[in-house]
């Protein structure tokens, strides 16, 4: 029973993410309107239409009033986040509440940069609890994890293949877990984009977002690292 209680509190986390960070890039605060509405028909969504992933499924994966497509990625990202709390939630402890904290901050910096190619530097305070969550074994003390950084900021500065916020996602990553589980995170996330994007057309404006595959890979190497 417990292990269902932390599988629905991770989708509403993730529902409650998801709803913050878009309305935060439209100009609105996460709080009002107090009801959700269709962002295409601005109709205002009855209580059963908000609940995580049933929602999307009852309704057929279009709004029920104008029948526009709903994005795939909203109740992906619930169902992704409840299984993670399912499987890393064993008991009501800070070790639980520090996982879910972690899950939530990794799916509304996913949301803002694939929604607006944006993140917000006052969500990676959510990932330092990796820190205390995690212990990993990194050899050579400081200096790879130096190196690590440095060409990172190389494809940044020099190649432009990553950006300001996937630098600073990954600085807190290193600075929390070390460089070893940073550098598993950015190869899986790598070959996420890579599998994601393969029959994919290039983009016309703007670049791929690169974090939701890295709060996913992120989310791998805690199920890996999980302690039980």
């Amino acid at each position: 029973m417990l292990k269902l209680y932390f599988f629905l509190l991770g989708t509403i986390l993730a529902s409650f993410a998801g709803l913050a960070a878009f309305r935060l890039g439209t100009g609105q605060s996460p709080w009002s309107p107090g009801r959700s509405y269709c962002d295409h028909c601005q109709q205002r969504l009855a209580p059963w239409q908000l609940i995580p992933i049933c929602g999307y499924l009852l309704q057929g994966g279009r709004c029920r009033y104008c029948q526009t497509p709903l994005p795939i990625f909203y109740p992906l990202s619930e169902l992704l986040t409840g299984g993670a709390a399912l499987v890393l939630c064993h008991t009501l402890s800070l070790y639980s509440a520090g996982t879910l904290l972690v899950l939530t901050s990794l799916v509304f910096l996913a949301s803002t940069d694939h929604f607006y190619q944006f993140i917000y530097p006052a969500a990676l305070i959510g990932l330092f609890p990796l820190g205390l969550l995690f212990r990993a074994a990194c050899p050579g003390g400081w200096w790879p994890a130096l190196v690590l950084f440095a060409i990172l900021l190389l494809f940044v500065l020099l190649f432009r293949s990553l950006g300001w916020g996937d630098l600073e996602f990954l600085t807190v990553l290193l600075l929390a877990l070390g460089w070893y589980p940073t550098a598993l995170v950015l190869l899986t996330a790598c070959l996420l984009t890579i599998i994601v994007n393969f029959h994919a057309p290039p983009p016309r404006h703007g670049r791929v977002p690169f974090m939701p595959e890295l709060a996913f890979a992120t989310g791998i190497i805690m199920l890996v690292m999980s302690p039980a």
